[in-house]
Formats: C-alpha cells, sequence, structure tokens
C-alpha cells in the first residue's frame, strides 16, 4: 500500500485523501485475496507484490 501511496499526487484537501486511501486499499487487498495462502504450500510472489516497479 506504501509503494502505490507514494505514487499518488500530492491533495490538499482531506476528501480527496480518503478517495485515494480507499483506491489503494481496494487494490492491495485484492492483490491479498488472490495470494492468500501459507507461503510454504502455495507460491506467493511476496518481492513482485512488494516492489515499486509492481505498484506503477
Amino acid at each position: 500500500m506504501l509503494n502505490l501511496w507514494q505514487l499518488l499526487p500530492p491533495t490538499s484537501t482531506p476528501l480527496d485523501r480518503g478517495h485515494y486511501l480507499a483506491s489503494v486499499m481496494q487494490i492491495a487487498y485484492a492483490d491479498r485475496a488472490r495470494y492468500l495462502g501459507d507461503s510454504d504450500f502455495v507460491p506467493v510472489p511476496v518481492t513482485t507484490l512488494t516492489s515499486r516497479r509492481y505498484a506503477q
């Protein structure tokens, strides 16, 4: 979420920040739901998901 948050433009209103935060959380939790599982048994691409390139 922090990698996505850093890519967003700075905003001046709390309403914009709330909207951006909700959008970032929606993307992050969609990835979480897709790759949810024990990494001992399910391949989870942690380095890919946490990279700045993936956020872009």
